[in-house]
């Protein structure tokens, strides 16, 4: 029966066992270190981001619902929800306690103060309701705040009030403006409510379907709080009964669309970043495995050079289970030493990858939250317990099997007895396995990052300003009048010094995008699915000579393209090519489909070189511009070419907008450059991580292969010895020992290449440029491993031949 006073007598014992051999104990301790804190570290960030959730009351029954087409690419297949469809659904569907509906963008708050852009939401009156928030001051919206016509109000952020008020606890009541509108502020939102996003104010977003046909208005996010019982599969099924129910009754507009329902973070995460996020956690469980084999082969070199202690506990009558047990504690003690050190590994981990998020920017939602907290520890628990069974198991087990009378003859060799030679085979193969896995996701991540900093976006990105100026429709109701502010400022910042270019859009290049669906001339669509869909710009006079760009054919926009002007489009190469093959685009004829009844047909009047316009999520260049003139934006951004440092014109930019509108903001201020590189930030972090898991991963089984078969020859020194006194050459007992190593990596390729090819698959959707089982990666994994191999067997195969015969002989 198991004792307390003998299992402290095993721990005792154990640790004078590890004192002994300090090498050995400090290798197995760096290697489950390793192993342990980047799991832990991992696992922090993964529960972080997929498993920690919305944190509100039973915050995973809030499903978020969106509009897919199956039948259009996966790009192409979202859509947001039409006002029609969304009150639709909240009539006929049973899932649901309550459906919502949300926009969210950037929100310019005024009043008394300096007006700041911030990021802000338009949500419907039962959105607080529904997620079970309730207000630290005043009320949340209520029913009628969000009809035609009610009282302007908004609902404060926590930090917002904070920072702006000063905590001010009579901030209900006042007045302030919003986008330029009047607003009395009702209530203040507590600090974990940031719904849902960043989000830092909100406003009613009102709903007039009379204002807009079906299908041509503004679309929203939808979430719905599933009811007690209610799984997200039912609701799933009752929604795509109801799409199909509203695709009967409105054909020209909803057929083939197709309501879907799913758990709003991960719907807001994104399938590719799950993906990657999975990704990670399965190579840092690798990387521990990989460093249970090499902790499990130091176990079992300790225990083949104890034999003769092993025997003498066995004829003292020491049972099996008594060997499997104190080989078991000091896997333990040294999964142990490993884990106290990989927690701070971790720790640091996790603090250097929050560090990173706040440097960069990066937009993360309001639920991501990434601390060593209470289920990292469990992890690291688990990683520890594991890490000590699959390290000291096999070895226990092998040593505690072979017969006292084997033990005694073998007289500390062992090798035989123990059968060495299958557990260091095995071990060689499962490293081998391992690494080959996990290096080859870490190659296809770096070589996706090497592709998307060296892809070619078009244009010049080099001594490029780039500055947001937003517009609000009460101070300017009609298109013309913002068409008119942007080109007054348009030309005043021509005018500045040190200013060789200035143009406006209103996307980013290569950062931000946005699509319409739109109509060729001479062709017929049959349903408002079977529209075509590009990429959608509107854009300035100047713009590409800001961007160093020059026309292929036809002409650039001009300041006399106004709305009393002929209205006319740009295309890009990519989409000339795919509507009008076998002609010139020039001339030929286009309009946006959602407006079809009150957009005009455009000419084409120019033909411009493909920008990379989607960024790094898409493939698809098609692109097409329409001029501001013609238009009206209520927000660009503008791009402002300069001989030196980009960021000294700030200054003067805000100058001139303050002396146009002194209750206009700008915002998004930072040169392309960096523009760029904080939207490319999380390739660029998974590649590093991924790059970090192949380099550990490469480590450690370089160091545990070789220490396998360093150890393995080491044990037949006497017998290369008897070898080499009779005769045997050195290349031929060289050649001897080369091919069980090269045995083992063949049988180790042939194994984790084809697992290697099947994971990649895993990660097709976040990588740039680059197919799952790339030949080069591949290619070079093998040479990788191989060399590794090849040297692990190289250097003690030639190191046990430079031993004396005579020496070899006596060896023990």
């Amino acid at each position: 029966m198991f004792e307390m006073a003998s299992f402290w007598r095993d721990v005792r014992y154990g640790a004078r066992m590890m004192a002994k051999v300090p090498g050995h104990t400090a290798a197995a301790a760096i290697a489950l270190c390793l192993g342990i804190g980047l799991t832990t570290a991992t696992f922090s960030i993964v529960y972080g981001a997929m498993l920690r959730g919305l944190p509100f009351e039973h915050g995973e029954r809030i499903m978020s619902l969106v509009v897919e087409n199956p039948a259009r690419d996966v790009q192409e297949r979202e859509q947001g929800v039409d006002v029609h469809d969304f009150l639709d659904w909240r009539r006929r569907q049973k899932s649901f306690e309550g459906l919502a509906a949300f926009n969210n963008g950037t929100v310019t708050l005024s009043g008394n103060d300096k007006p700041e852009r911030l990021d802000g939401a338009a949500v419907t009156a039962e959105m607080f309701d529904l997620l079970r928030v309730k207000p630290i001051l005043g009320r949340a919206f209520r029913r009628g705040d969000d009809r035609p016509g009610a009282e302007p109000v908004m609902l404060l952020g926590y930090r917002v009030w904070k920072n702006r008020y000063d905590g001010d606890p009579r901030i209900v009541g006042k007045a302030v403006r919003v986008n330029g509108q009047p607003a009395t502020i009702v209530g203040v939102m507590p600090a974990e409510c940031q719904f849902p996003f960043v989000e830092q104010l909100w406003t009613p977003l009102t709903l007039d379907p009379g204002k807009t046909e079906r299908g041509k208005g503004d679309s929203f996010g939808v979430v719905g709080r599933l009811r007690p019982g209610v799984t997200r599969q039912q609701a799933a099924a009752e929604m795509a009964a109801i799409s199909n129910s509203l695709a009967a009754e409105y054909p020209r507009t909803n057929r083939g669309l197709l309501a879907t329902v799913e758990p709003f973070t991960d719907r807001w995460l994104g399938k590719p970043a799950r993906l990657m996020l999975l990704a990670m956690f399965g190579a840092v469980c690798c990387v521990l495995m990989i460093a249970c084999i090499n902790v499990a082969s130091l176990i079992m070199s300790r225990a083949l050079q104890r034999t003769r202690e092993i025997a003498i506990r066995a004829a003292l009558g020491a049972g099996r289970g008594l060997v499997i047990r104190q080989i078991l504690t000091e896997s333990l003690l040294l999964a142990l030493l490993g884990a106290g050190v990989g927690l701070g590994l971790a720790w640091l981990g996790v603090r250097q990858f929050n560090r990173a998020l706040v440097e960069s920017n990066a937009p993360v939602a309001f639920w991501i939250r990434c601390v060593v907290d209470t289920p990292a520890l469990l992890c690291a628990l688990a990683a520890t317990v594991a890490a000590a069974v699959i390290a000291g198991l096999v070895p226990a087990l092998q040593v505690s099997r072979t017969q006292l009378s084997e033990l005694l003859k073998d007289e500390g060799r062992g090798s035989t007895s123990l059968r060495l030679g299958l557990f260091s085979r095995t071990v060689v193969i499962a490293e081998i396995v391992l690494s080959c896995i996990l290096l080859v996701g870490a190659g296809l991540m770096v070589k996706s990052v090497i592709r998307a900093e060296t892809v070619p976006y078009g244009f010049d990105t080099s001594h490029l300003l780039a500055v947001r100026v937003p517009l609000f429709e009460a101070n300017y109701p009609k298109p013309t009048d913002r068409a008119a502010f942007y080109q007054r400022l348009l030309e005043r910042l021509q005018e500045q010094p040190g200013v060789r270019a200035v143009g406006a859009t209103t996307t980013l290049p290569s950062v931000n995008w946005g699509s319409d669906f739109f109509a060729v001339d001479g062709r017929a669509y049959a349903t408002e699915s079977d529209y075509p869909l590009a990429h959608s710009d509107v854009i300035s006079a100047g713009l590409f000579a800001a961007l160093s760009v020059r026309p292929i054919a036809g002409r650039e926009f001009e300041r006399l393209d106004t709305a009393d002007s002929q209205p006319v489009v740009i295309v890009n190469q990519s989409l000339a090519r795919k509507m009008w093959p076998l002609d010139s685009p020039l001339g030929k004829r286009l309009r946006l489909a959602k407006t079809r009844h009150t957009e005009p047909w455009r000419t084409v009047v120019g033909v411009v070189p493909d920008l990379r316009l989607y960024g790094l999520d898409t493939k698809k260049l098609d692109g097409f511009y329409l001029p501001i003139g013609q238009s009206g934006p209520t927000r660009l951004s503008f791009l402002i070419r300069t001989p030196g440092d980009p960021l000294a014109l700030v200054s003067a930019v805000r100058a001139q907008v303050t002396a146009l509108d002194k209750d206009t903001p700008i915002y998004f201020v930072k040169t392309m450059e960096r523009a760029i590189l904080e939207d490319r930030f999380f390739n660029h972090l998974f590649g590093t991580l991924f790059s970090l898991f192949g380099l550990c991963a490469l480590l450690l089984a370089a160091v545990g292969i070789y220490g396998v078969i360093a150890f393995s020859v080491q044990r037949r020194t006497q017998e290369i010895g008897v070898r080499m006194a009779l005769g045997a050459r050195r290349g031929r007992v060289l050649g001897m020992l080369m091919k069980q190593g090269v045995v083992q990596l063949a049988i180790g390729l042939a194994l984790g290449l084809p697992l290697a090819f099947a994971g990649s698959f895993l990660l097709g959707a976040v990588l740039f440029q680059v197919e799952p089982g790339d030949p080069e990666v591949l290619t070079l994994v093998v040479a990788g491993l191989s060399l590794v191999a090849v040297v692990a067997c190289l250097v003690p195969g030639q190191r046990a031949m430079d031993v004396d015969p005579i020496v070899a002989l006596r060896y023990d």
